[in-house]
């Protein structure tokens, strides 16, 4: 009796199974959502509110064939394969990652409803002139269909290159010792990944273009410089020259550049106090030192939040006066 030796499945054995289960989950999946569309259907209904229901489910199902139709860039990658399994994986593979897609995206169908039916503010940011809704609403879809249609490009290319690889192989076109790298570019260049290089190179300068919006966005709380439309990230820093000098000529054109913001750039005033933190002697002198710096700063911050700051944020004069007073208060 002839012993068999093990030997690994061939892909098509495996290839079998895999499909057979992954096939499966999905449906699984598939039909446990229809419960909690029911369930919706139906509260919505004991509401006498069925069309919000309605609403909610026609942007989903929109968003998820969206999604879908993205995900299809890959789709063509099975005619550059020359491996009959390899052109099902690639098939199947793409329905099922067209299919996860659809679902990603269509869980973001409150953003993209507010993208739709979202209602003017009336105010306009004082940098780009844009409505405020335009950054509450419409940028965060807009950013979230971008992020969608890169990922789906880069899908299509790396799906096809996988396809290509595997036919120029099996033709023996990548052979030889010498590697032309040239070649081998031109090899998997092939119009329709052309086609979706340029189509991510247009997408990723349209993230660009949106990443100027970050000046009123961009959370920058690590810097101590406020986020949101109702601040620039500008601040009065640099409008000294470097013997501590104000440049007051500087300072009022930014000022005046930004009149309905009433800290456009801080005003600065001088309230040195010792650094605890360096100080020595005993124990209860050093215990002395933080007390003093805490009390300092106690009054001088007690002293500013007293300040009429509403008159004083236009008279810029007095405040200068008024931060330069504090800053020579002690307890």
């Amino acid at each position: 009796m002839t012993r068999m030796s093990p030997r690994i499945p061939l892909p098509a054995t495996l290839w079998r199974p895999v499909a057979f289960w992954t096939w499966a989950l999905i449906a699984i999946v598939a039909l446990d959502a229809v419960p909690h569309l029911l369930v919706q259907y139906w509260f919505n209904q004991s509401l006498g509110y069925q069309s919000i229901f309605w609403t909610n489910f026609r942007m989903r199902a929109a968003l998820f064939v969206a999604a879908g139709l993205m995900a299809t860039l890959g789709l063509p990658a099975p005619r550059y394969a020359a491996s009959p399994t390899l052109r099902k994986v690639l098939v199947h593979g793409g329905i099922w990652i067209s299919l996860v897609s659809g679902w990603v995206l269509a869980r973001q169908y409150e953003q993209f409803l507010l993208a739709f039916s979202g209602v003017p503010f009336g105010a306009t940011d004082p940098v780009f002139q844009r409505d405020i809704g335009f950054y509450i609403y419409v940028l965060p879809a807009v950013r979230t269909t971008l992020s969608m249609l890169t990922t789906a490009a880069l899908f299509g290319i790396v799906w096809v290159s996988v396809a290509r690889y595997d036919g120029l192989t099996t033709a023996g076109s990548l052979g030889g010792s010498a590697i032309d790298a040239r070649r081998i570019v031109g090899a998997f260049a092939v119009p329709y990944v052309n086609s979706l290089v340029g189509l991510l190179g247009v997408v990723v300068a349209a993230r660009t273009y949106l990443g100027r919006y970050d000046l009123l966005l961009k959370d920058n709380g690590d810097a101590g410089v406020r986020s949101g439309a109702a601040y620039v990230d500008v601040v009065g820093n640099d409008l000294y020259d470097q013997n501590g000098k104000a440049e007051w000529a500087a300072n009022e054109r930014l000022y005046d550049a930004h009149p309905k913001k009433p800290y456009s750039f801080p005003e600065w005033g001088l309230w040195g106090v010792d650094d605890p933190a360096h100080a020595s002697g005993t124990d209860a002198e050093i215990d002395a030192a933080f007390h003093r710096a805490y009390r300092i700063l106690r009054t001088r911050i007690d002293a500013f939040l007293a300040l009429p700051l509403n008159e004083l944020k236009r008279d810029r004069a007095r405040l200068k006066t008024e931060l330069d007073r504090i800053g020579t208060l002690l307890p």
